[in-house]
């Protein structure tokens, strides 16, 4: 045995699959791309990336209020391995703190929806005439200088 835990699972037709190393190989894909072929940087080089690449007055800040969502932030060991990868990457002197919300796997839609129920709704929204008569740029100009910060998530981040 390879002296990882199996996991264990019943199929719909009632057979029983057992999982050992791939609980962990296939996680191992989001930090390591290239084991499927993909020229890409890893999760936490990405986050490592866009962090360095806002402003340098925002970057502690940043460092220091990552937050994951969706289902794959269950994954064991996830918010751990992310912060041990990026304390290797940043000055010791910048505190890395990774936080999950409550329901990590519902929360972009939880988000979604209360921008949805907002009175602020129309005013995020970019207009095909908009968007066609200025292209893609529209987009970054619109939502980065147009629109003002919307505060609505009830959601607040657990920290590990």
């Amino acid at each position: 045995s390879s002296g990882i835990n199996a996991e264990y699972g019943d199929m719909p037709d009632g057979q029983q699959m057992i999982l050992e190393e791939e609980c962990t190989k296939a996680p191992e894909v989001l930090f390591q791309p290239d084991l499927l072929g993909l020229a890409a940087p890893g999760i936490s080089q990405t986050i490592y990336d866009v962090v360095m690449s806002c402003p340098i007055e925002t970057r502690r800040d940043l460092f220091g209020s990552i937050c994951l969502v969706g289902g794959s932030s269950n994954l064991p060991g996830l918010p751990e391995r992310i912060e041990k990868d990026l304390k290797q990457l940043v000055p010791s002197s910048v505190e890395v703190n990774i936080g999950i919300v409550d329901c990590p796997e519902t929360v972009s839609w939880a988000g979604a929806a209360s921008l949805a129920d907002s009175v602020h709704f129309v005013d995020a929204l970019l207009s095909r005439g908009q968007y066609e008569e200025r292209g893609a740029g529209a987009v970054h100009n619109f939502y980065f200088q147009q629109i003002p910060s919307l505060s609505l998530s009830p959601y607040q981040p657990r920290h590990l």
